[in-house]
């Protein structure tokens, strides 16, 4: 597998935020949210300014080949309590990227399913996915979907699958999560993807787009705001509030 990275923290999140999990993020992605170095920010994508971009860019983009075997004995070696509480459920396995789902990602996900239950270790897996990709979502017990509004820099045809956003729809534990600084985000929401591609309204997280802590207050208030206004959930970024802009924690 290409690897990234992985790292033992909580889930800062969506509708499991503040679980412990263990996260394996994957080398690679068919996106470039925000242009190489955010370079499309403040530009026009369909209409619409640009006004975020991928934070986890330089980490994806780089990786390392390692075997299943080996990325478990790092593990065991780092935490060595951390399979116990994975046989238990007290902490998810949660797979993210760049982007998961693609083919050698999915790849490397069956081999550690595997090597997992091969160790008699039936974990909770949460999938962290662009959901631009028609995957079989139902092995995986979570699907956190963050679909690309047009403030991401990418174009609506490659940000709106059909296929796989019915899939996620159809999966009994799929959810929803956009990234929103602005009313034209909501309305898009409300216009290209309740409307359009019938999201169910109870799946609907928002979430505030920024990367530190010092904007974190500002960007929050407005994406709760729009949550309570509409009956959508709302979820914070733990990981920005207890770390602020470090990675891999």
């Amino acid at each position: 597998m290409r690897l990234a990275e992985w790292f033992y923290s909580i889930q800062g999140e969506g509708v499991t935020a503040g679980v412990p999990s263990l996260f394996i993020r994957f080398a690679g992605c068919n996106f470039m949210c925000g242009g190489f170095k955010g370079a499309l920010v403040g530009k026009e994508n369909d209409g619409k300014q640009v006004t975020w971009w991928c934070d986890t860019e330089p980490v994806w983009k780089a990786g390392r080949n390692i075997t299943t075997q080996a990325l478990m004995e790092e593990i065991k070696e780092a935490y060595p309590d951390l399979l116990w509480w994975l046989r238990q459920r007290k902490a998810h396995i949660i797979f993210t990227g760049g982007e998961p789902l693609l083919p050698q990602n999915m790849e490397a996900i069956i081999e550690i399913d595997q090597w997992l239950k091969r160790a008699r270790i039936d974990a909770y897996y949460e999938v962290e996915t662009n959901a631009s990709i028609a995957e079989d979502y139902g092995f995986f017990h979570q699907v956190n979907a963050s679909p690309k509004l047009a403030n991401s820099g990418m174009p609506r045809a490659l940000r709106q699958n059909e296929n796989a956003i019915d899939r996620i729809i159809d999966h009994p534990n799929g959810w929803f999560k956009f990234v929103v600084n602005t009313e034209d985000d909501i309305k898009e929401i409300e216009t290209e993807w309740v409307k359009e591609l019938e999201i169910p309204e109870d799946r609907i997280i928002l979430m505030p787009g920024v990367d530190k802590l010092v904007d974190l207050q500002r960007t929050s208030q407005f994406a709760a705001e729009k949550a309570i206004e509409r009956g959508w959930r709302f979820t914070t970024r733990l990981q920005i509030v207890c770390w602020d802009a470090t990675t891999g924690v």
